[in-house]
């Protein structure tokens, strides 16, 4: 699942930038719509300003500056897709230069699943063939026989 990140554009969402073990994670908040107290909490962490890497010096060398937390309420969307079972995606380790690895927007259900046992749910395994290539040969190896091999 991936969020429409005109939200973000728009002031709806908040990123809270997350270090897990040397690996970049980000937590989303959503603004809640009636915002007299009924829904969501204020925040109590400084989300982080993506688009402050424009302005040159250490704000674009680290992709980014926090920003002062704003007022309002929010939910705690990744709180909530964790709980249903939806995994964040990790920035990549270029996310600080380029966008398109900052991944705050993908959130994925694999339940358990390889990339490739998740598309043979969708997609004969010809027209993944036709797609990507040919796979690693480990792909179709049960879990057990692949961990036997390291």
């Amino acid at each position: 699942m991936d969020f429409d990140q005109a939200f973000l554009r728009n002031a709806n969402l908040e990123l809270v930038k997350e270090t897990v073990g040397g690996v970049t994670y980000w937590r989303v908040y959503i603004k809640t719509k009636v915002q007299d107290g009924s829904l969501g909490e204020p925040l109590r962490v400084a989300p982080w300003d993506l688009n402050a890497r424009g302005k040159g010096g250490l704000a674009t060398a680290n992709g980014g500056e926090l920003k002062g937390i704003p007022e309002g309420y929010y939910v705690d969307f990744t709180t909530i897709a964790l709980d249903c079972g939806w995994e964040r995606r990790n920035a990549l380790s270029n996310w600080r230069s380029s966008y398109f690895d900052i991944e705050w927007w993908h959130f994925q259900k694999t339940e358990g699943m390889s990339w490739y046992e998740c598309m043979t749910e969708i997609y004969p395994e010809e027209e993944i063939l036709a797609s990507y290539g040919s796979l690693p040969w480990w792909t179709k190896r049960p879990e057990w026989e692949v961990q036997q091999l390291w």
